[in-house]
């Protein structure tokens, strides 16, 4: 680690963070495709707009995926970085995008993949969860998705009697990893 890494943290220095959201650079979803054979690099935009957190169903991880889900800001203007206030699923061949907007006061985390029973070979089977952060009521919720249609809605909202505080990022696994219940 360089010194100035030391003295100003691992993600550089907080000292210049803009007051104004708007002027931070959106971020954007690409692919990368690289011929084995050659080692060329070919890249393709598949999201423009202001996005954060994509993920995918995890079998499908190192694989040409079609699917990917992520929450992206809603301010109305797409290249404007803004907290995110919506969950997106992105078909990524035919460029269409099904999206759960929670409302206007609401902030989204990132979404974690719960494989469904036949996620191994179906590339939508499974869930998408995500915490929901509801500022006109100062309480937060999970939403549950369906992995293969967004449009619907949330097949469950679960809501909390308080708030959790933002977070980065999470997992999902089938099983408790914690003191054994008796």
């Amino acid at each position: 680690m360089a010194r100035s890494q030391a003295r100003e943290g691992l993600l550089g220095s907080w000292q210049r963070v803009p007051a104004d959201l708007s002027d931070v650079p959106i971020s954007a979803l690409w692919a990368h495709r690289i011929d084995t054979h050659t080692g060329e690099v070919s890249l393709r935009m598949l999201w423009g707009h202001s996005m954060d957190q994509a993920t995918v169903n995890p079998y499908f991880f190192s694989r040409r995926t079609r699917y990917v889900y992520f929450d992206q800001s809603y301010s109305g203007d797409p290249m404007v970085h803004c907290p995110a206030q919506a969950f997106t699923r992105l078909d990524t061949v035919t460029g269409e995008a099904q999206h759960y907007y929670p409302g206007p006061r609401c902030f989204c985390e990132e979404l974690i993949f719960a494989p469904g029973p036949n996620a191994q070979t179906v590339e939508d089977d499974g869930y998408l969860m995500g915490m929901v952060f509801d500022a006109s009521k100062s309480r937060s919720c999970l939403v549950v998705l369906d992995a293969a249609d967004f449009s619907k809605g949330p097949l469950t909202t679960i809501w909390l009697q308080h708030r959790i505080p933002r977070g980065l990022h999470g997992h999902f696994c089938p099983e408790v990893f914690g003191p054994r219940q008796s």
